[in-house]
């Protein structure tokens, strides 16, 4: 609850574009229902638990990265 707190807070927000599997947007869709949450709510909250994860194991990625 409270990284959706977060989320909330920030105002800077970037459009993310993506292409997925019909069955698997329904299932996503239903799973969305059942959790009375978005589907950005939740994609967004997958995200950031993988980013940390990858983070954690990956300590290079903490450091910001000029592109």
């Amino acid at each position: 609850m409270a990284y959706t707190f977060i989320m909330k807070q920030t105002t800077r927000k970037k459009d993310l574009h993506v292409r997925i599997n019909n069955d698997l947007y329904e299932k996503l869709r239903q799973i969305c229902f059942y959790e009375q949450r978005t589907i950005t709510e939740v994609i967004s909250r997958l995200i950031a638990e993988y980013v940390e994860e990858k983070a954690i194991e990956e300590l290079d990625l903490t450091m910001p990265m000029l592109l």
